[in-house]
């Protein structure tokens, strides 16, 4: 029995450490906010929003993303 517990806290260890902790940047994601880079899988923050200029009817609406690291989504 103890085997097959060793093993299932193995499994539980390996599965928890291979998500990330924080989630991808999202149009409702705000500056300095911690993510995850869905590019590299790791951590980064937000660093600018990029919006929809006046002239779209979705002006002001969160476009995209920018972070520390320098990727846009």
């Amino acid at each position: 029995m103890t085997k097959k517990s060793n093993l299932l806290v193995a499994v539980s260890f390996l599965a928890l450490i291979s998500n990330p902790l924080f989630a991808a940047p999202t149009a409702s994601s705000k500056v300095g906010d911690t993510v995850a880079n869905p590019v590299t899988g790791k951590d980064t923050t937000v660093s600018a929003l990029i919006v929809d200029p006046a002239s779209t009817p979705t002006a002001g609406t969160t476009a995209f993303v920018e972070t520390a690291d320098g990727y846009v989504f």
